[in-house]
């Protein structure tokens, strides 16, 4: 899942604001779906505000596993969509990935409805984590909680050739919907792509 943004109404972002493919979901899905796993990706930033049959949308699909990924800007509405996944699905595991999950690992898993934090890059850890081909233990790039402990694994070292990833699962994406912030485009549909991985900043 792609959490929705919250902008204030009468903020200048509200007229701006982009809606661009969350590109680290898009890789996720297409590596898990090249291991023969099922996978939906929910992009609630595009989309707009659907939440009102999210519940009925999560019992249809019933998954064992949902991932949510977050910047900063982003994790309100990422710990308010997990809430609401363990108030409607309360044995579906919660997995936080993402920029800010990332760098503040204790404060997500603090939360109660959070079970696991990918650290860093999620192709590998998440493939290991649902298909649980290694015990928790063994899966490098993992953080997670134990009868209220929280774990953390090693780091898992970056892919070395991101080529041998496929590409990332955009019929997974509503394509039609993204968007550059406003002055950025010429013409519409837009979307980006990755040419390394890392902040250049």
């Amino acid at each position: 899942i792609h959490p929705p943004r919250k902008i204030m109404s009468g903020n200048i972002w509200k007229k701006i604001d982009r809606a661009l493919p969350p590109l680290g979901l898009a890789y996720i899905a297409s590596y898990l779906e090249k291991k023969s796993m099922r996978v939906t990706i929910l992009d609630l930033h595009a989309e707009g505000n659907i939440l009102d049959n999210f519940s009925y949308y999560l019992k249809s699909i019933n998954p064992l596993f949902v991932g949510i990924t977050a910047t900063t800007v982003e994790i309100t509405g990422a710990l308010q969509i997990a809430e609401l996944i363990k108030r409607t699905a309360p044995d579906t595991n919660i997995v936080m990935g993402g920029v800010h999950p990332s760098i503040m690992p204790e404060e997500i898993l603090l939360h109660p409805c959070v079970d696991f934090v990918v650290l860093g890059e999620g192709e590998q850890t998440m493939y290991e984590l649902v298909s649980g081909s290694k015990g928790l233990n063994d899966i490098l790039g993992l953080a997670y909680k134990v009868k209220g402990v929280i774990k953390y694994n090693s780091m898992r070292p970056l892919i070395e050739d991101i080529n041998e990833l496929p590409m990332p699962a955009y019929h997974l994406l509503p394509m039609d919907k993204y968007k550059q912030s406003l002055g950025n485009y010429k013409r519409l549909p837009a979307a980006s792509i990755i040419s390394s991985r890392g902040c250049p900043g």
